[in-house]
């Protein structure tokens, strides 16, 4: 039997999702999270706790629980100690269940303070010189302190107070969890208030998966001849590499997803329907607020070319690839097993519960119902954020989180992580278009720029920026884009660059080559948007398969290659 060329096949476009892609929906940048943790750490004018939490304007529809909570852990650098205060106690006392007997309030009180160290996070976020009024960069180099400070297993001296203090790793490690924790509460409260006040925005983002989960049904039609145990069926044009640690993009598209499933196309002999699902690189627990069994496991390719391949399955798989290559909000690391769990709110399009739940008690969020007889004892003893992991049974809290911050020491996360960055960077290797959504490629992600230009096999790859808000609505490419930029560094200051793209398409041009990148600075969703307002089929096809690149279109050209193999 004759050999054949073998040449994994990977989806076509590979979207690589930033911050300013969610930006419209409210959701905090590394600017105004950098911005808001030094307004709550520094006093100035002698402010108190609430007045620095007002002031620092992200924790909308909270800011009372977490003046208790900060309260609960000390807020005063003058106060190192790792006992509790009589103000801690009652401010504790408010955030907890009312029943609670007063010996399990000092217990939850230890316990914060042991895994949420606000005292050391303050002296830290002081430490930090804020340079030329750069908050983005200020949160990253807060992050670069404790992170390389960690990776050394080092402590970090204090000076700038009445008193020094030397911070010990493990001071460190717990001042890294509330920093952490702080950024997702800033995240939830932001897409609570959009949630709250100006919920139709989040329409724009719906309509957008409609429209291309409809596009991947299409294109299951359209390989109906092809075999649907190969990944050049069962894989989706499109994966996308979220650099985001907000789970609404992902909730977005596995809502419809789920909804377009309800009514699936039907192909091949057997006129077997062609259902969409989501592929994390690895194999996750999920829990959401209505199931109540133990979870359900994250489809993978094994599953569907396993499903696809047996004449017995009544349906057919289609998976995207999606990788949190930075982690999520709502993906936790059981210290035991060490397997990655995934936390889901209702099964609606908007949820109120999308963001889990923080360790204390508050009325925006509600309390997660319980699943198991384990959950229960544990909200009833004040520990809000405990949920059971699903393979071992152990339980985990918020700070299990995974999220791999703005620093620029990448290494030391988890397995599943490490696992779900090399597939990321593998299936760069069979993109033949890239877009930049939201996501310019920053400095502290020197992996990822150096990973794009590693894994490219030719220099035929097509680079689509979509960064900025203050440009045009529509595409700039050649010798107009280059004037573009040319026009915009000789009259705009330099601190402004960002809002029109300038950095991200300087970056893609350098790595793909001025020929092979076009550019879109008028905002998102405007991107995918007529007249801002709606939807549009077309323009969001043109966003994932210009003409340029697929002129024959997916279906045409991955024909055209089984014929040729």
């Amino acid at each position: 039997m004759p050999l054949t060329n073998y040449k994994p096949f990977w989806p076509e476009t590979a979207i690589l999702l930033g911050a300013g892609a969610t930006a419209s929906l409210g959701l905090p940048s590394s600017e105004q999270m950098g911005k808001t943790i030094h307004r709550l750490a520094v006093i100035k004018d002698k402010k108190n706790l609430k007045e620095r939490i007002n002031e620092a304007a992200y924790f909308y529809g909270i800011e009372t629980e977490l003046e208790y909570f900060l309260t609960a852990l000390g807020d005063n650098l003058n106060y190192d100690g790792v006992s509790y205060t009589n103000e801690a106690l009652e401010a504790a006392k408010k955030i907890l269940p009312q029943d609670i007997q007063e010996e399990k309030v000092i217990e939850r009180i230890l316990e914060w303070k042991a895994h949420y160290d606000w005292n050391a996070l303050r002296r830290l976020a002081v430490k930090v010189p804020v340079e030329n009024n750069n908050y983005s960069f200020y949160i990253m180099d807060l992050y670069n302190m404790i992170d390389g400070s960690l990776l050394s297993r080092q402590g970090v001296q204090d000076t700038a107070n009445e008193t020094p203090v030397f911070l010990f790793p493990h001071r460190l490690q717990a001042a890294r969890n509330l920093l952490v924790l702080l950024s997702n509460l800033m995240m939830a409260c932001a897409y609570h208030k959009t949630r709250t006040e100006n919920s139709q925005k989040f329409s724009l983002y719906l309509d957008f998966f409609k429209i291309l989960s409809c596009f991947m049904q299409r294109e299951a039609i359209d390989l109906k001849e092809l075999n649907y145990y190969l990944r050049n069926f069962y894989l989706m044009s499109y994966s996308i590499i979220s650099f985001n640690f907000e789970p609404v993009f992902l909730w977005f598209m596995i809502i419809m997803f789920t909804k377009l499933n309800e009514t699936p196309p039907y192909i091949g002999k057997r006129n077997l329907p062609v259902r969409l699902f989501r592929d994390l690189a690895v194999v996750a627990a999920t829990k959401d607020s209505d199931i109540q069994d133990e979870a359900y496991y994250s489809v993978n390719e094994t599953v569907a070319k396993h499903i696809n391949g047996i004449k017995e399955s009544g349906r057919i798989f289609r998976i995207c690839k999606f990788y949190y290559v930075h982690g999520s909000a709502n993906i936790r690391e059981c210290e035991n097993c060490g397997k990655m769990l995934m936390l889901w709110g209702k099964w609606v399009e908007i949820p109120k519960d999308l963001f889990t739940l923080p360790p204390f008690k508050t009325n925006l969020f509600g309390v997660r119902a319980p699943h198991t007889i384990e959950e229960d004892e544990a909200y009833s003893e004040g520990r809000y954020d405990a949920v059971q992991c699903s393979f071992c049974g152990n339980m985990t809290y918020a700070y299990n989180n995974t999220m791999v911050m703005q620093s620029a020491y990448k290494g030391g996360h988890t397995s599943f992580l490490e696992e779900i960055q090399r597939d990321a960077k593998v299936s760069l290797s069979g993109a033949k278009h890239i877009i930049l959504l939201g996501y310019s490629l920053p400095p502290d992600d020197v992996i990822w720029r150096s990973a794009i230009v590693a894994k490219q096999k030719n220099n035929a790859v097509y680079c689509s920026v979509v960064v900025g808000y203050m440009g045009e609505d529509r595409w700039l490419e050649g010798e107009e884009l280059l004037r573009y930029v040319s026009n915009i560094k000789n009259n705009i200051e330099k601190e402004e660059w960002a809002s029109w793209g300038i950095n991200a398409i300087d970056a893609a041009t350098a790595i793909f080559g001025k020929n092979n990148v076009r550019a879109y600075t008028g905002g998102i969703p405007q991107v995918w948007c007529s007249d801002g307002s709606s939807a549009d089929k077309s323009k969001i096809e043109d966003l994932l398969y210009p003409i340029k690149v697929f002129p024959d279109g997916i279906a045409g050209m991955r024909l055209r290659d089984v014929v040729q193999a």
